[in-house]
């Protein structure tokens, strides 16, 4: 599966209208760097493929204020932990799930 498929998967589960877990303002601003950050980078990649470290690097270069990278990368884990849940990939999370930044 890649992260786009995720992401699609995630989307039409986690951030209906009907999902009351998350307010309509947070379900946006996932949206939004889902689909202006996430999705154009990491998209076409396998869950498998992505470890740890790139996705750190990554944040660490993108031009954008440490709070908004920080919610990139907890938006990265929700993700994740939204795989491990639909049982795609527990040993992404082992890697990926705990990013420091």
């Amino acid at each position: 599966m890649t992260v786009a498929e995720l992401v699609e998967h995630y989307l039409q589960r986690e951030l209906t209208s009907d999902n009351t877990w998350k307010s309509y303002s947070t379900k946006r601003g996932y949206e939004s760097y889902l689909k202006n950050w996430i999705v154009p980078h990491w998209g076409k990649y396998k869950l498998s493929e992505i470890k740890t470290i790139e996705v750190e690097v990554w944040l660490r270069n993108l031009s954008l204020a440490k709070s908004s990278s920080a919610k990139i990368r907890n938006i990265f884990s929700v993700l994740f932990n939204h795989a491990c849940r639909s049982r795609w990939s527990a040993t992404v999370l082992n890697d990926v799930g705990f990013l420091m930044y």
